[in-house]
Parts: structure tokens; sequence; C-alpha cells
């Protein structure tokens, strides 16, 4: 054992970690592209017009669930001293997404010194298309996600050490932990179980490991843990939260299966073929749908050998060991907690991006399990079987990065950009500045219509059901196609990705 409790069996030899950092920046590279790339979605959109747009800082403030604190807070600041991009509005996100692959790179290298382990792990993490799109889309979840890594990082670095750990130590990595924590949970309000499940997790190891040195000394512990994650709470979110109204936490799932099929779903979503071979492509398909059961039996399988070993008494197996049961302890408290509030105050369960928390506490508890050396032949069968799925999974997730879209808005949101100049064209060849527009694409019009600093256009409006007899649409065509039909409009631009279209009526002429 190292002094930060890594192992240092590494298949005979301890080797390097740029394979890591080398992913880890195309990862972060890949992430800036596609914030550049991809179109303002509907929820980016309302947060820039609802709360970044709006005068006065008392907008920060509003008590909305769709107002993601932290967040909103630096895209104000960027916006301010940049102006509105793009990049200004994702900047905070990729700044979590930055801290997510730090974090991530930690927990590999910390948990393992396997490179064969390590790697998998790694681009499980980071390259998960769920996770991804997150550490992108200009929202809380970034921050949020990359903030509990950290703290995660953290709590398990301490449960690793935690028999030779000194109380400093434990105050030192505790207020970190407790620091992150509190900083997730401003950047969204959903990830607030989760966030005290890890705090709670950690003090009680760390009262537990020095429950001899008296209840002074749990005392300084707790305080550690539990002030600087008040504070922080309540500076950045004491007066939103004082005014948040129950009837904005209406979004999400109504049964723990629902949540797991959406995570599963929403990691899988499929390949892009323009990376792959087609035999490798049709490989992944293949396997695809027995991928997340075979980690799991292979995980349980393990071990169960290394508890029937009695590896519980191994000084390399048992702080890993700790980790993984301390970990899932985490998880189930938050789910827990979860489903108490969905049985008694009947607010919805994690679902979509609120669920997103599961994956790195899933992949960490896969981590502490599979960091274990194995001691016999079985085990090292199982666990070579286990490492070799997580590289399956990893070339699928790697085979699934995209450029063009955000799988939640993907169906209403891929191709706003690249229509609006469209749209402002007609418009004034027509000379229309009323555009309508079905209410998917409302916020991100409205949006780019700020950045282009669009003249002679009117602000979009919703519209409850969309009128007749407007000169200019934009819409989803499939969902309004007997409405085209019936106004007789001619369409003048179709989306790449999605259905959208802009339409206008017979004499407007084709688009330059």
């Amino acid at each position: 054992m190292d002094r930060y409790g890594r192992g240092r069996f590494v298949s005979g030899k301890t080797q390097g970690n740029w394979p890591l950092v080398l992913t880890g920046c195309f990862a972060l590279i890949w992430m800036v592209h596609r914030a550049q790339a991809q179109s303002i979605t509907f929820d980016e959109a309302n947060t820039f017009l609802g709360f970044v747009a709006e005068p006065g800082w008392h907008s920060v403030w509003s008590p909305d669930s769709n107002n993601h604190v932290l967040n909103t807070i630096l895209i104000r600041l960027l916006v301010q001293l940049f102006g509105v991009s793009h990049l200004t509005m994702r900047a905070p996100a990729l700044f979590g997404g930055a801290v997510y692959i730090l974090a991530a790179y930690r927990l590999c290298t910390l948990l393992s010194r396997d490179l064969t382990l390590q790697w998998p792990l790694f681009v499980c993490l980071v390259y998960n298309p769920f996770v991804m799109d997150y550490l992108v889309a200009a929202r809380g979840y970034g921050l949020a996600i990359g903030l509990l890594s950290l703290a995660a990082y953290f709590t398990v670095r301490t449960l690793l050490r935690l028999d030779a750990a000194s109380e400093r130590e434990m105050i030192r990595h505790g207020t970190a932990a407790s620091v992150c924590a509190a900083l997730s949970f401003c950047a969204n309000f959903s990830y607030a179980y989760v966030n005290a499940a890890l705090i709670a997790v950690l003090l009680a190891w760390a009262c537990a490991r020095i429950r001899k040195q008296g209840p002074i000394a749990c005392a300084r512990l707790a305080f550690a843990s539990l002030v600087p994650a008040c504070v922080v709470a309540i500076a950045l979110t004491g007066p939103m939260l004082a005014q948040l109204p129950r009837s904005q936490l209406y979004w999400g799932a109504h049964s723990l299966k629902e949540t797991s099929r959406y995570v599963h779903r929403a990691s899988f979503t499929g390949l892009n073929r323009n990376l792959l071979p087609p035999i490798l492509a049709g490989f992944l398909e293949a396997v695809q749908p027995h991928l997340v059961r075979a980690v799991g039996r292979l995980l349980a399988l393990y071990l169960a050998l290394l508890l029937l070993n009695r590896r519980l008494r191994d000084s390399q197996s048992w702080p890993r060991l700790r980790v993984a049961g301390s970990v899932t302890a985490v998880l189930s408290l938050a789910l827990l907690a979860h489903w108490l509030q969905f049985k008694f105050l009947r607010i919805p369960l994690p679902l979509d991006r609120t669920s997103l928390f599961i994956v790195p506490l899933c992949m960490v508890i896969v981590a502490a399990v599979f960091s274990v050396i194995p001691a016999t032949l079985l085990e090292r069968v199982v666990r070579g079987f286990g490492i070799g799925v997580l590289f399956i999974v990893a070339a699928y997730f790697i085979g699934s990065l995209r450029d063009s879209y955000f799988q939640e808005w993907r169906g209403y949101g891929a191709d706003v950009e690249a229509a609006f100049p469209a749209i402002v064209d007609v418009s004034r060849r027509v000379g229309a500045p009323e555009v309508a527009a079905d209410w998917k694409y409302v916020p991100s019009l409205n949006f780019y219509r700020v950045r282009d600093a669009a003249k002679g256009l009117d602000e979009f409006r919703s519209f409850d059901r969309i009128p007749p007899g407007k000169p200019i649409y934009v819409l989803p065509e499939n969902e309004f196609k007997d409405f085209i039909r019936t106004e007789g409009l001619q369409v003048v631009y179709r989306g790449a990705i999605s259905d959208l279209v802009v339409a206008i009526r017979p004499g407007a002429g084709p688009l330059k």
C-alpha cells in the first residue's frame, strides 16, 4: 500500500497515467467544441431570458425550479463581462465538466494503479452520453455533478486512509468535502439528498475512527463537516429557498424503476456510425442490452468471492470494500430520502437530469470492488471478465460521441441556431416582423434574437394554439403536417436533425 491507500500491483509494474490524461484532455476539448457548435435549447434559453437578461441582480434569486442559482450567478457575470454567446452561457457547465474530469481522474488513480482498470473506468465516468450532455448544457447539472464528484473524491481518500489518518487530515478533508457538497447543492437543489448523505457517511466513519479521543474531537469533526456547508448554502441560496413554492417541485418519476430505466436508456442512446467500422458498431449494438446486467453480475460474483475468501481481513482489500459499502450507503440513503419524500409529500422521484448523480456513484462502487487485487485463479478470471465488459462499455460510449444535439432536446432544439438566419431573411424580405412559432422553439429563438440583435424582428410569443393567417411560421413538421397543408404553406427551410421547418405563405419566393 502507498501513502494514499493504493495498491502497488500493476500487472507486474507501475505504469504512467498519460492515457487517462490524454483521454481527459480530449473530452474537455470535445465538450468546448460542442458548447460552441450546438444550438441553445429550450431550458438554456429560459435560464438566460428569465434570470440572466433581466435587469437587476434580484432575478438571480428568483424562486423558480429552473433557476440553478450558482450557475445563474456565473452566467450573469460572464455575460456582463464578455457579452452574450454560446460560450459565456455554457462556460459554468464546462467548468463543472473540468472539475468532474479531474475528480474522475483522481478517483480512478486513487483506487487503482492498474491501467487496464483505470482507463475503462475513466471513460465510463466521463464519456457516458447522459453525463457528457449535462457537462455542456447551460444548466446547473454540470456544476452539481462535478462538485459532487470532487466531494466524493475527498470522501474516498479519507476512507482509504481511515486507519492511518490523523484528526487534522480528516478535518481538512471533511471541510473540503463539505464546501464542495454545499456548492453542488447551490448549483442544483435536486442534489440535496445525495450531498447530505455523502457528508453524513463521511462524518460517521470519521467519528467512529476517533471516538476514543472523546466527544470534543467528534464535535470538531462535525463542525468542520457541517458548518461550512450550511454557511455556503445559506449565503448563496437562502433568499431563494425561503420563497420557493412547493408547486415548483413537479418534475420527476413515479417509481424507482422508472428512474433506473431512464438512467440506462439515457446512457445508451445509440452509436454514431460515422465514428465506427460497421462490424464493430454491429457488435456493440448486439451486446448493448446485456452490458449493465453483465457488469452487475460479475461485480456481485467477485464481491462474493472476496467475502468467501475472508478478504475483509486483508489490509489491501478492506479499505476498498469499505469505500464500496460506504458509497452504496450514500446512494441508498439518497434514493430512500427521495422515495420517502415521494411517499409522504408526493414530490416526484429523480428523473432525467435529476437522476444524473446515480452514474458516478455506481461507477465508484464498481471501481472500488474491482480495484481489489485478486488472490486466486477464480478471482482473476471473474475480475478479468468484469474489466473486459467495462472495456466494451467504454467503446460503446466513445462510439456514441456527438456534437450536434443534446439527447433531451434533440426533437426541438437541435436546429434552431441554423434556422434563425433563414427566419430573419424571410421576415425582412416579406416585410413581416411577426413570426408565429411553436412554443417549444420560442425561448431559443428569443435568445438568438437578443444575441444577434435582430432588428425588425418582433419578440417571439407562445400561443396556446397556433393562429392561422400568419405570413411566417416555425413549426415541428410532423406535428403540424395537416396545418401546413390546410394553410397552403410553403416550406423554405427544413432542419437537418429535427423536424423543424420554416414555412411561409406562397408568393414570398424561395430563399436566396
